[in-house]
């Protein structure tokens, strides 16, 4: 721990008891998700085989990514990704990480729009927005 944190928990400690230092960035990152949550929002319901999440709110975006396929060609993908906070995926009472072809279905305009968990090239099918893997980004495309 820095000095400068030292001392401030040394002199919390001595005021209020046991001092627990938090780390930053985490707290950041929990912090700008919500935000997120609240300002840039949808609602989706996220969707493995037969079973289905409630509803969740998540950030959505879109991307072009450059990957090389299988025969060393670079391409591009198009992505609907969406953020989504690891702790929210729950699907059939289990926290979930994404994998290949569970689905994302989201109304827009009264249209309901499904989309496919897809890997990019050889990564995976999401990727962690931060370290600590509070958020991730969850790489779709649509299929109807």
């Amino acid at each position: 721990m820095g000095t400068a944190r030292a001392r401030v928990c040394r002199a919390h400690a001595a005021r209020d008891g046991p001092c627990v230092m938090t780390n930053l960035l985490q707290d950041g990152v929990t912090w700008l998700g919500e935000r997120l949550k609240e300002s840039a929002s949808v609602t989706i319901v996220y969707q493995r085989g037969p079973h289905v999440s409630d509803d969740l709110t998540v950030t959505k975006s879109l991307h072009e990514y450059e990957v090389i396929d299988t025969d060393g060609i670079m391409t591009t993908i198009k992505s609907t990704d969406y953020l989504i906070h690891a702790a929210d995926l729950i699907v059939n009472d289990t926290v979930i990480t994404p994998r290949s072809d569970d689905r994302v279905t989201e109304v827009v305009g009264g249209v309901s729009q499904t989309y496919e968990v897809m890997p990019l090239g050889p990564q995976k099918e999401y990727e962690p927005l931060d370290t600590d893997g509070v958020i991730m980004t969850v790489h779709t495309k649509r299929v109807a």
